[in-house]
């Protein structure tokens, strides 16, 4: 049955997602064969996902519910043991993106244990991008939860991770996490400097673009929802608009704008 059904697509990767049904049932039948490896490389990541950055089952086509089913397939014990049959970067990388799946259907509290356990594997080796990705989404998780000190304490080890890695776009989502957090503990202050920090990092790594607009969907949404808001709020709202419902994912961005996020959230909430 895994065989039949991983070949019954017309294309190798399907656009839709009735045209990807086949590969969840793929996925369902060759982890019952306990071919958790190959299922998860050649058809979970390479098909389904597609990659590491596009995530295209549900950062393209919204499929939440279908993705959560297909990653449980991948577990002994939903959302905390996954196959043994897996190597360890595949197993911390199904607990990461369970967790952040978990999240944005609202079972926050499910959400945290296989985040916190793919997080403490990124740090264990060395994997400082990942480790600083992983942190500032458990940032965002405490922030939503209410738990504003662990947020806090949580992303700044996400910018010293990112510091480590020196990738840019983790600088990007560390400084980002540290921001948020800091507003949310009533510290402007602190949360406009980080947020500068991360608009400087962008014109030292990528000097003469136009500035990203880097925001927190949060952010967004609440800006739209509190009176007030300035015409760059609007701006970055539309940008919003134009991005995806990625509302799991820490960061959106949209390039060509005149204006960096952080001066358009600020304008907001000064």
């Amino acid at each position: 049955m895994y065989e039949y059904y991983k070949n019954l697509p017309d294309k190798d990767l399907p656009d839709t997602l009735a045209e990807m049904e086949p590969l969840f049932a793929a996925v369902a039948h060759g982890c019952k064969a306990e071919l958790y490896q190959e299922v998860a490389e050649n058809i979970y990541q390479s098909r389904i996902r597609r990659s590491n950055e596009e995530w295209y089952s549900v950062h393209r086509l919204g499929a939440l519910g279908s993705e959560l089913a297909v990653l449980s397939n991948f577990f002994e014990v939903s959302w905390t043991k996954p196959s043994t049959k897996l190597n360890d970067s595949l197993n911390a990388s199904v607990l990461a993106l369970s967790g952040m799946v978990l999240k944005s259907i609202g079972r926050l509290n499910e959400a945290s244990q296989p985040m916190k356990v793919s997080l403490d594997w990124a740090v264990d080796n060395n994997k400082w991008k990942s480790a600083s990705m992983r942190a500032s989404n458990l940032s965002s998780l405490y922030l939503t939860l209410g738990q504003v000190q662990k947020a806090v304490g949580m992303a700044r080890r996400s910018v010293d991770f990112a510091d480590r890695s020196g990738d840019f776009h983790a600088q990007c989502f560390g400084f980002g996490a540290l921001g948020a957090s800091f507003h949310q503990s009533g510290k402007l202050q602190e949360s406009e400097n980080s947020f500068q920090e991360l608009e400087s990092i962008q014109k030292e790594k990528q000097p003469g673009k136009p500035l990203f607009i880097f925001f927190s969907r949060f952010f967004v949404l609440r800006s739209a929802a509190e009176p007030g808001a300035s015409a760059a709020g609007t701006g970055a709202r539309r940008a919003d608009a134009r991005v995806g419902n990625s509302d799991w994912m820490a960061f959106g961005y949209c390039p060509g704008q005149a204006f960096s996020w952080p001066r358009a959230f600020f304008a907001n909430h000064r």
